[in-house]
């Protein structure tokens, strides 16, 4: 009896502590212990737009607590509009350090003001399936024209059979379409992404799998090619001095000149339609490389184009380029 009667006063007496240990632990969870933004407390704004600062509470073990409001103020740096809710104007390149404050727990942070103007992605046209993986990259040119080397973008992708992400490369992974999405600033657009499998006989030519010849052609020479009835893209790559003695055409075909490209047509094959290519210098050999690619309709251009996401008409702050093509 005696027994039982110290371990009921044993209860008695640790019952207390545990539930205050628990509650110790919950406060200790739920409390605040610091401030953090950005990666190294340090923020990265590409944006031209005023644009809301985002920071966060950590509690001793690190986890991320609720949402609580904070207080924004600047303490040094390059003169910027900062409210006290967050709000910076970033629209000139500069730095300037901020203090974060919530309840009793304060953070400075650094922010770097580098609004992008134009955003180039790498590469922006197609590649190629059996060519192994291809880096990709983002490139900014700030207001002031200068580069702009710090750059908090996100790069996502909208079709995974098509394409993998992987560090930093695009994995093809089988002949198609594909779209990214770049985010960075301003920009939110989506890149259009052809994986191509290019075929060793015209005859064989079709949407994303084309025709490429290496030629070289002796002075006054002429050659011709019977590609499937369509619409396809011809052009001729190579020095400046081949393509200026190199004639392209087709004959009984519906052609119009390719602007973006030094030489090159947009044709509407007939089933007797030919490809020509003529060398015209009549002492000089020319060297160029022709590629035949087929295309669904003449809304299409031999440079991938950028979609906006938003669609609307708004003014546009940042413009998004595409970059040369990976294949």
């Amino acid at each position: 009896m005696q027994h039982m009667n110290s371990t009921l006063m044993s209860l008695h007496t640790l019952a207390p502590l545990l539930a205050l240990t628990l509650i110790l632990t919950s406060c200790d969870r739920l409390t605040p212990a610091r401030v953090t933004a950005g990666r190294g407390d340090t923020i990265v704004v590409n944006n031209v737009r005023q644009t809301r600062l985002a920071a966060y509470r950590l509690n001793q073990r690190g986890d991320t607590l609720g949402e609580r409001p904070m207080r924004w103020r600047q303490v040094a740096g390059d003169a910027r509009s900062l409210a006290p809710e967050g709000i910076v104007d970033c629209s000139q390149r500069g730095n300037m350090e901020a203090e974060v404050a919530t309840g009793d727990v304060a953070a400075r942070i650094a922010i770097l003001c580098r609004p992008i103007a134009m955003l180039y992605f790498t590469p922006g046209e197609n590649i190629r399936l059996k060519g192994g993986p291809v880096p990709y990259g983002l490139t900014g040119v700030g207001r002031d024209g200068q580069p702009v080397l710090q750059i908090a973008g996100r790069v996502e992708l909208q079709d995974t059979s098509v394409i993998g992400l992987v560090d930093g490369q695009i994995i093809p992974r089988r002949v198609g379409d594909a779209w990214i999405r770049v985010t960075a600033g301003d920009c939110d657009e989506y890149v259009p992404v052809t994986v191509e499998d290019p075929v060793t006989d015209i005859d064989s030519l079709v949407v994303n799998r084309p025709y490429e010849e290496s030629l070289a052609m002796v002075p006054g020479e002429w050659k011709t090619w019977q590609a499937p009835p369509g619409l396809s893209f011809i052009t001729l790559t190579g020095d400046s001095a081949s393509l200026a003695s190199l004639q392209i055409a087709a004959s009984r075909a519906n052609c119009a000149r390719l602007r973006i490209v030094a030489k090159g047509i947009s044709c509407i094959l007939g089933d007797t339609s030919r490809i020509v290519v003529r060398n015209t210098d009549q002492t000089r050999q020319a060297m160029a490389s022709l590629r035949v690619e087929r295309r669904i309709s003449t809304s299409g251009s031999s440079v991938r184009r950028v979609r906006r996401s938003s669609g609307s008409s708004e003014t546009s702050y940042c413009t998004l380029m595409l970059g040369p093509s990976a294949g």
